[in-house]
């Protein structure tokens, strides 16, 4: 339905202050610096608009697109079966953070995958949660790339 897709939106730009917020705070915690851990991955040569595209392209789409299919289709699907909505929320999420690799984004990316879960249990569509998360990557850089032709740092 059409209030889902407005929903999809909506719950992507409000993740983008949340999951920052949670990934800063560990950061902190850790004592690391506050900083974007993926940027150097994403955009190891600072701005190039065929950086900027080819990415938008990759992590906006596909990527959330073959993850959704996998963590949230396949790997929730399966533990919903077993152990029901609580349980299957939280392993999926810790799973989702961390086969992203990189120990700063892991809470961050977890609540992220908590989100992407509920919102997939709510609303009954894998397409929902694919919305969330292209919208939610495709937003992040965005953002990561105005910064890195802005000439900051992230």
């Amino acid at each position: 339905p059409r209030r889902w897709l407005w929903l999809s939106l909506l719950i992507a730009v409000l993740c983008i202050p949340l999951i920052s917020g949670v990934t800063a705070g560990f950061q902190l915690l850790l004592d690391h610096p506050i900083t974007s851990p993926q940027a150097r991955l994403i955009a190891p040569e600072g701005f190039t608009w065929t950086g900027a595209v080819g990415m938008l392209l990759l992590a906006g789409v596909a990527a959330p697109f073959a993850e959704e299919i996998y963590f949230r289709g396949v790997l929730y699907g399966l533990l919903r079966r077993y152990w029901g909505v609580v349980a299957s929320v939280a392993v999926s999420a810790l799973l989702f953070g961390a086969i992203h690799g990189i120990l700063d984004v892991l809470p961050g990316t977890a609540v992220m995958g908590a989100v992407l879960a509920v919102a997939y249990e709510r609303s009954g569509t894998l397409w929902v949660p694919v919305a969330i998360h292209a919208a939610y990557n495709s937003l992040s850089l965005i953002l990561l790339f105005a910064a890195l032709h802005a000439g900051l740092t992230p």
